[in-house]
Order: structure tokens, then sequence, then C-alpha cells
């Protein structure tokens, strides 16, 4: 055995060492628990609110990736002149069934506007028949039903 070797310190010092190594790789093994699918049922809780529907007009404008839609919280009057801020790691998003119908659960009260595609950056607002962007209010506890909701061109 090499001289480095000779003492139980030493060796006592290796396995420590070692017993350490196999804890770290231990630690990075473990996967974080994936987060529940949204469900079609979802309720509102006693601070925040649902908002519930079907985008119409998805077909041939992504290819094949999955749809998500944010909302994006709205500062404005109410005749809609303002601005909204999207913040995918933040704000409520789902994913649009093959239908195109989603559920925005856990939003709080507040005015949104709705913005769908596969990644925020590539994201269309949903608009009104004159082509506006549509403003949505959620109140606490309750549950919106937009419908079927288009998308803007």
């Amino acid at each position: 055995m090499p001289k480095f070797w000779n003492t139980k310190a030493q060796s006592a010092l290796l396995c420590a060492v070692c017993a350490g190594l196999a804890l770290a790789l231990a630690a990075c093994a473990v996967q974080m628990p994936t987060p529940p699918e949204p469900t079609q049922a979802a309720e509102p809780s006693a601070q925040s609110g649902v908002l519930r529907g079907q985008v119409m007009d998805t077909a041939g404008r992504w290819e094949e990736e999955p749809l998500l839609i944010f909302a994006a919280p709205f500062s404005g009057d109410d005749q809609g002149a303002g601005f909204f801020m999207l913040e995918p790691a933040i704000h409520p998003s789902a994913e649009l069934n093959e239908q195109g119908e989603f559920v925005l659960s856990a939003v709080p009260a507040g005015r949104y506007v709705l913005v769908v595609g596969p990644t925020a950056e590539q994201a269309l607002t949903v608009v009104d028949e004159g082509g506006e962007t549509r403003v949505f209010t959620v109140e606490t506890g309750e549950i919106v039903e937009l419908g079927r909701v288009q998308l803007a061109p």
C-alpha cells in the first residue's frame, strides 16, 4: 500500500470523503416532483378566480407544438387604453387541449389580457370581433365562462 495510507486517521478521512461524495451524488439524483396537470374542473378559491373558455382559431398558426394560454395583468382605463406585461414564470397559465379548451386556475382578482402561443414570445392576444385586444375581469371566488374566443390575426 502507498505510504500515505499507513494511518487509521488517513483511512477514516478517506471514508468520510467517500461518504460525502456518495451523499452529494444521491442528492443530485433526487428528482423534483412534476406539478399536477390542470384539470377541467378547477374551482375558484377565496383568493382567486378561474377563467374558462375555448380558443377557436389556432389551427395552422403553430406547427404541432403544445399551446399555452397566459393571463397577463392589464393596467389601464375602462375604455381599454392601457398596457399589459407578461412574465410567464409568475403569471397564471395553462395548456390548451386538442379542441382549444382551457381552464386558467388560481387567477388573482384583477383585469387581464389573454395571450396564446407555444411560448410567451410567440404568443398572440385574444381579441374581440373588431380585432381589439379584449380585457377580462376576474373576481375572487368566481368562475368566468368566456365561451369561444379568437386570436389576433
